[in-house]
């Protein structure tokens, strides 16, 4: 990869040639570019990060033709990238009760295990995670200080006494061990750039299509714009202060074609509560709107978050059904 003071060096060099070429000062492109003289002999200096507005006004003073889709898509690019690293949970740094639901996705995906298991594994470090600190710094040695204790515990207690439940707190322990090894953050933050690179070197797309469909992913944009315009408010309670609201998708865009990731009936508008709880799986909603919880969920949570069984979705339609049984199928956490 270039380095920073690689690409400044270069862009200085180019300006130079070209203003010489033209037989020009610095104070003359400084004008016709419409900016300081000081600024001009920065950027020359390779000692100024440019924007790409005032690139295009010295291209422009240059008389030099440059490529916007280029440019365009690669702000593009880097925006919604660091827009989606943002979002990512940074799973290592958190107790267990804080990434239950990566947990439960990485079972899914790479646990060879099935979902009965799923609920019981999460069960178990629920348990565990009240008397011991189940975080990054988990090893195979505090393991077996943790079923040690527990030996010594079961006999005092009314729930997991039997021989067969340190054997699963064991087991359970161990695929959270295996979980925080395994180098899921960087698969996520390759799977989102290789989506995003896909879509780019797509030749069948316009730039303002790479551009819808990159937006998109990060809830901005058309796809927003449409949101806001079918749901009128927040898809479950109305409210309308738009800018408190999340657009995202119901099936996940890097599960979906092109054309769903646009679909404005692959899209809900929800106050961040109800966001959160939806994208991490603990809510989904069945074929007339009304909300299902997962067996994850506790009341104390339903209570904090003011759920309740009448919450529904307001303006259901028949298009919405096939990305909300997707969701259920490959995100809820049953």
């Amino acid at each position: 990869m270039i380095s920073r003071n690689k690409i400044l060096n270069i862009f200085a060099e180019n300006v130079r040639k070209h203003r010489r070429v033209l037989g020009i000062s610095q104070e003359e492109l400084a004008f016709r570019a419409n900016l300081h003289r000081t600024y001009i002999g920065m950027i020359e200096r390779a000692e100024k990060n440019i924007t790409l507005v005032n690139m295009v006004k010295i291209a422009n003073a240059l008389e030099v033709k440059i490529n916007y889709d280029c440019c365009i898509s690669e702000l593009l690019i880097k925006f919604v990238i660091r827009k989606l690293n943002q979002k990512l949970i940074i799973t290592m740094k958190f107790n267990f009760n804080q990434c239950e639901s990566d947990f439960y996705q990485y079972l899914k995906k790479f646990g060879n295990v099935n979902q009965h298991s799923i609920t019981n594994y999460i069960s178990w470090l629920r348990f565990l995670s009240n008397y011991y600190s189940i975080n990054s710094e988990l090893s195979d040695n505090y393991i077996e200080e943790i079923i040690n204790q527990e030996k010594l515990k079961r006999d005092t207690r009314l729930v997991y006494r039997n021989v067969k439940d340190l054997t699963n707190f064991r087991s359970a322990l161990r695929k959270y061990l295996m979980f925080l090894k395994s180098d899921i953050e960087t698969e996520i933050e390759t799977e989102i750039k290789d989506e995003i690179i896909n879509i780019e070197i797509n030749n069948e797309l316009s730039i303002t299509e790479k551009s819808t469909l990159m937006l998109a992913r990060v809830g901005q944009g058309k796809f927003r714009k449409q949101l806001i315009e079918y749901w009128n408010g927040c898809s479950i309670t109305g409210f309308n202060r738009f800018d408190l609201l999340v657009a995202s998708h119901i099936k996940p865009w890097k599960d979906s074609n092109n054309s769903e990731r646009i679909d404005v009936y692959n899209g809900l508008l929800l106050l961040p509560n109800y966001d959160k709880l939806f994208d991490r799986g603990y809510i989904n909603f069945d074929r007339k709107g009304k909300i299902l919880f997962s067996k994850l969920i506790s009341d104390n949570d339903k209570n904090t978050f003011g759920l309740s069984d009448n919450v529904k979705l307001i303006n259901l339609e028949v298009n919405h059904i096939k990305y909300l049984e997707f969701h259920r199928e490959n995100c809820f956490m049953k």
